[in-house]
């Protein structure tokens, strides 16, 4: 899936059409006239209309989330895959850790492909109801 802005992002990616048509949803946050792909949908058709439910969906916690990349400094570079189950659960059990509420507020400051910024920096976050 892949979310753009509007017409002049789609313009751009004109130039690799051919990725873009293995492409299962192409979501679009303002309308776009010349939309080539048949997979291709405004955002506003995409999202439930306001008031109405979201649809649960199930997925596999087993699943691979991740894959985390070592710079190899005390020994050769490696990749460590990790599920959703295991993302999740290091951001779970911080909270038996730390008194964490609604009330607290967090600070963002890892680039966002950093796993602690994505375990603690938001996903306890929102496990607690806090703002990041």
């Amino acid at each position: 899936m892949l979310l753009i802005q509007d017409e002049e992002q789609w313009q751009i990616l004109q130039e690799i059409t051919p990725v873009l048509a293995k492409l299962v949803r192409l979501l679009i946050r303002k309308p776009v006239a010349t939309l080539a792909l048949a997979n291709g949908r405004d955002l506003a058709q995409w999202l439930p209309p306001l008031g109405k439910s979201l649809r649960a969906v199930t997925g596999d916690s087993q699943a691979l989330a991740t894959i985390v990349y070592t710079s190899g400094t005390t020994g050769r570079p490696k990749g460590v895959m990790l599920s959703h189950y295991n993302i999740l659960w290091n951001a779970h059990s911080s909270l038996g850790c730390v008194a964490i509420t609604h009330a607290d507020l967090f600070l963002s400051f890892l680039p966002l492909s950093h796993t602690l910024e994505r375990s603690i920096g938001y996903y306890l976050a929102m496990m607690a109801g806090a703002p990041v």
